[in-house]
């Protein structure tokens, strides 16, 4: 049932991209940079079991275009660096007492389309999928402190001049420690991000 819907889901993700139009993407010979600050109110029971959790991320992205196509539509490759992230969740084994953990992380395997809407807004779409270290056992005491990461993002990308860009979103983001631990809740958190990228 799962898998099911994430393949609805991810075809209507990119059904936008799909078309046969020339040139669509604001990415072309350079690479970019972004500066990305994310924040999740509220967790939700998908993948990972833990509910109720906030988050918030702050991240690098560095892409740089590829020479592979959907359709006509260049993809990205993307690495994310996240040298903070912040996760207030209920530790169930106090009983579900709130507690506060902070990590740092990196993806270096992410990919990202883009397609125009007209001159100066476009939808992006990316993926990611990585490692996050924690500072202490998450999300339980037989949990890990390493724990991995993946993500699915649609968004805006808005185009300022030739060189800056701002990008508004939605992330799915699911972190866990892929059962190494002798518990493994996982958290689904959903972000909603905003980025400035400058185009090099």
């Amino acid at each position: 049932m799962i898998s099911k819907s994430c393949l609805v889901l991810l075809l209507f993700l990119l059904s936008p991209f799909l078309s046969s139009a020339q040139e669509n993407s604001y990415v072309k010979g350079n690479s970019f940079f972004r500066v990305t600050s994310a924040y999740s109110p509220k967790s939700i029971i998908f993948l990972g079991k833990t509910p109720d959790s906030q988050t918030f991320a702050l991240q690098f992205n560095y892409g740089w275009r590829s020479k592979l196509y959907l359709k006509s539509t260049p993809i990205s490759y993307l690495v994310n660096f996240t040298p903070y992230i912040n996760y207030n969740y209920p530790k169930r084994d106090e009983g579900s007492k709130r507690d506060v953990v902070i990590g740092l992380g990196f993806s270096p395997l992410g990919f990202e389309i883009q397609k125009k809407l007209n001159n100066k807004i476009g939808l992006v779409l990316n993926t990611s999928g990585g490692f996050i270290l924690i500072d202490k056992t998450f999300p339980t005491d037989k949990g890990r402190r390493m724990n991995y990461t993946f993500s699915l993002s649609p968004g805006l990308i808005f185009q300022t001049n030739q060189t800056l860009f701002f990008l508004l979103g939605y992330k799915f983001h699911h972190i866990s420690n892929a059962q190494t631990g002798s518990e493994n809740p996982g958290i689904d958190s959903n972000f909603i991000f905003f980025s400035t990228q400058l185009t090099l």
